[in-house]
């Protein structure tokens, strides 16, 4: 509940400048974008894909 709201929130803040400026780039590989900008965005993006 309180992990939900917050990777939303910084998926959303990185993922619309990412991909305005980077479209195929970002759609094919999200997790590179991420893991380039903050590693810690890929670690819960997996957690909370395993919670689900």
């Amino acid at each position: 509940y309180k992990m939900g709201p917050k990777k939303i929130t910084r998926v959303v803040s990185t993922k619309p400048k990412n991909l305005h400026r980077f479209d195929p780039r970002t759609a094919k590989q999200p997790e590179a974008s991420g893991s380039s900008t903050n590693p810690e965005t890929t670690e819960e993006l997996s957690a909370l894909d395993e919670d689900i």
